[in-house]
C-alpha cells in the first residue's frame, strides 16, 4: 500500500476540525501508518487553530501570519510544500473522508499524469447524492507542480481562486471522476463546518478578469507560490 497525504485548510472551524479529528482517530491501525495529515490555518482571527495529536498518525500543523480572505490558494501550495508523500489528496474541511475512500486511495492504482475527484453524499442523508466538488482531488506531486500550483495572485476573492487550478489543470491532465464518496459535513450537523466568510462571487470574478488580462500581456507567467509569511505550531497552538 502506498503512503498519502490530505491537507485541509482551516479558518475558524473548531467544531469542524473537532470532527475531522474524531474521525482520524477512529481509523484502522493500518491506515494510520500510511497516512499523513496536514492543518493549515488561514491566519484566523478567532478560534485559531489549537493542534491535537493522535498516537500513530503522522499529523503537522501551521498557521499563515496574515489574514487575508479565501486564502486557499495559499493553504494548498504550502501544504503541497510540506507533504512528505508523493500522492496527495487536496480537500475542504468540511469533507470527510471514509476510511474505505482512504484505504483505496493507497492502493496504488492511480496514474500520476490523471487527477481523480470523488463522490458526494451528505452526511445526514448518505442515500442522496450530490454533485463532486473538485476542492477535494487526489494527484501525484509531479504532476501539480508541472501545473504550477494554485496562483496566488488570487487569494482574497472568493469562487475563481480555487476555479482557476481545475481550468489549468485541464490542459496538462485528465480528471477521472472515482465512484467511492467523500462525505459532506452540513451545516445541520456542524455550525462552522464551512467558513463565515462573505462569499462575493461578483468581485471574485472581476479579479479573475484582471488576472487573466494579466496573464495575456505576460506570455510566460507562472503561477505565484508560497507568497505569505506562515510557522508550523507547536501542540499548543504557539509557534515552533
Amino acid at each position: 500500500m502506498q503512503p498519502i497525504t490530505v491537507i485541509y485548510p482551516y479558518y475558524c472551524q473548531p467544531n469542524m476540525f473537532a470532527k475531522q479529528i474524531a474521525h482520524l482517530r477512529s481509523l484502522d491501525r493500518s491506515i494510520k501508518d500510511r497516512l499523513e495529515v496536514i492543518f493549515v490555518d488561514d491566519g484566523s482571527p478567532i478560534n485559531p487553530l489549537i493542534p491535537e495529536w493522535i498516537h500513530n498518525l503522522s499529523m503537522r500543523y501551521f498557521r499563515t501570519d496574515k489574514d487575508v480572505e479565501w486564502n486557499w490558494p495559499f493553504c494548498r501550495n504550502l501544504g503541497a510544500s510540506k507533504a512528505k508523500h508523493d500522492w496527495i489528496l487536496f480537500s475542504d474541511l468540511d469533507h470527510v473522508c471514509p476510511e474505505r475512500t482512504l484505504a483505496m486511495l493507497m492502493t496504488g492504482e492511480y496514474n500520476p499524469s490523471e487527477i481523480y475527484y470523488f463522490q458526494r453524499i451528505w452526511a445526514n442523508s448518505p442515500t442522496i447524492p450530490r454533485n463532486p466538488h473538485w476542492n477535494s482531488h487526489f494527484m501525484h506531486r509531479s504532476l501539480r507542480e508541472k501545473i504550477g500550483g494554485n496562483d496566488e495572485r488570487l487569494c482574497g476573492y472568493y469562487a475563481m481562486n480555487e476555479g482557476d487550478f481545475l481550468f489549468r489543470s485541464r490542459e496538462q491532465a485528465k480528471w477521472i471522476q472515482l465512484m467511492q464518496e467523500l462525505v459532506v459535513t452540513t451545516h445541520d450537523l456542524i455550525s462552522d463546518a464551512r467558513c463565515h466568510l462573505f462569499r462575493d462571487k461578483e468581485s471574485g470574478k472581476q479579479h479573475y478578469e484582471e488576472v487573466m488580462k494579466w496573464r495575456a500581456e505576460n506570455p510566460g507567467w507562472r503561477p505565484l507560490n508560497l507568497t505569505f509569511p506562515c510557522h508550523e505550531l507547536h501542540p499548543d497552538g504557539n509557534q515552533v
